[in-house]
């Protein structure tokens, strides 16, 4: 067959188009080896700068587990949006939680980015469900870590001789504030608690009064006689009876702590409202002085007020069956 120099032509530079194709990405289209586009770089997105302030603040709050006896406003599901904007509203620069199980932990962590945790691995269902929060920017951990409260501290072990086989813990860190260099030393405990009737009354006294007794020595031990320090947390004791009497088994537990520490609720001035208990039962009871079982005790500080968060949010007036509180405490002129 004959071709016109035209079609000859143009089949030539058909061929020298393909050819060319194939050194690049070939006639047909990209194969699997083609290279991609180099992505365009991401810009960083800057590091929030520390926080600065002169005061700390110091929430405690039994944050209530997850449980099917709950319904209603009073569910996980419902509560946790709640806990969240309390969080924010708040700003406390550090908690102590309780009864948090490793779903509820995960949440408050997503929840909460300005934040980080520090938890006890393995904890969950059979408690020992304490943490301690801190703001990041604000904050850096010198050094952390927990123990059971029973008489085998370094050991996971339920509560001494309690008639459950609940475990209880105290969960602790020596922070840094980043601004300042200032270094203090914040502990979170839950002491144990008889949920039933048929349990010697006796043996979580006891249970309550070693574990104070466990508290205090590690923290001397930590924070030695002048770092400032905190302890706080879900105490299960109160100073009163339900009828405003003194309280032996309170005096003498509490008074453990109280020895070597400050109680912040009689120490500064107090904005909760009168009446108001920490232990709330989401509104069921009366609300007794033995219900003040929730404490916050600081020590080398200089306390400024204490408030018991009654305040709903997202329209949920019971946040969990305990309600928050927060000691504010001014903080030394303490440079790098």
């Amino acid at each position: 067959m004959k071709f016109s120099k035209k079609t000859v032509l143009c089949l030539m530079a058909t061929f020298a188009f393909c050819a060319m194709g194939t050194v690049l990405t070939s006639c047909g289209g990209d194969t699997p080896d083609s290279p991609e586009p180099a992505p365009k770089p991401t810009p960083e997105e800057p590091t929030p700068a520390p926080v600065e302030s002169d005061e700390l603040r110091i929430m405690s709050f039994n944050m209530r587990t997850i449980t099917s006896a709950d319904e209603g406003d009073k569910s996980w599901d419902s509560r946790k949006p709640a806990i969240v904007s309390m969080i924010k509203d708040q700003k406390p620069d550090i908690i102590a939680g309780q009864e948090l199980t490793i779903p509820q932990r995960t949440f408050i962590k997503d929840e909460l980015p300005d934040y980080l945790m520090i938890e006890i691995p393995g904890t969950g269902p059979n408690g020992g469900n304490d943490v301690l929060m801190y703001l990041k920017n604000r904050f850096e951990v010198v050094t952390s870590g927990y123990f059971w409260l029973s008489d085998t501290p370094d050991t996971p072990s339920k509560s001494f001789s309690v008639g459950d086989n609940k475990y209880h813990c105290t969960v602790w860190a020596t922070f840094k504030e980043i601004t300042s260099g200032l270094e203090f030393v914040a502990m979170g405990t839950h002491f144990p608690v008889r949920t039933n009737s048929a349990y010697d009354a006796s043996a979580y006294i006891e249970a309550r009064q070693k574990s104070a007794e466990l508290c205090i020595a590690r923290m001397r031990g930590i924070a030695g006689n002048d770092k400032m320090c905190f302890l706080m947390g879900d105490m299960n004791q109160a100073w009163k009876t339900s009828k405003g009497e003194d309280n032996a088994d309170g005096q003498r537990i509490l008074g453990i702590i109280k020895a070597w520490m400050k109680e912040a609720r009689t120490e500064v001035k107090d904005n909760t409202p009168v009446g108001v208990t920490s232990y709330n039962s989401y509104g069921s009871g009366a609300m007794n002085p033995n219900r003040i079982i929730d404490h916050i005790f600081y020590r080398n500080a200089e306390g400024l007020d204490f408030t018991t968060i009654v305040k709903s949010y997202n329209n949920i007036r019971y946040i969990s069956d305990h309600y928050p509180i927060m000691l504010r405490v001014k903080l030394p002129g303490i440079k790098k």
